[in-house]
Parts: structure tokens; sequence; C-alpha cells
């Protein structure tokens, strides 16, 4: 059963709950800044190639 916080961050039942949630809130953060960074350099040769 995950149970998920109004910041986001999905509880897991159990001792290491607030370690695995710290772990893998850094994990999905890491990946949306790495997608938003992959979007924008994307757009930024879609744009230029428009010019």
């Amino acid at each position: 059963m995950v149970r998920y916080l109004p910041n986001g961050r999905s509880v897991l039942p159990g001792p290491r709950t607030a370690a695995h949630n710290d772990v893998a809130h850094d994990i999905r953060k890491k990946a949306r800044t790495h997608m938003t960074e992959r979007i924008t350099v994307k757009d930024l040769t879609l744009e230029e190639k428009a010019s």
C-alpha cells in the first residue's frame, strides 16, 4: 500500500520508510530535471532550424 503526501512524496509502510522515501524522491527529482533539460535542448535545436 502506497500513500501519497501533499508534497508529492509516496509513503511506504515500514521502518525504512524515511530513508527510502528520501532516496526515491531524489531519484524522481533528478529524473524530472534531466527530462526537462533534454526537452529544452530539443526545443532550442528545433527553433534554430526554423530560423
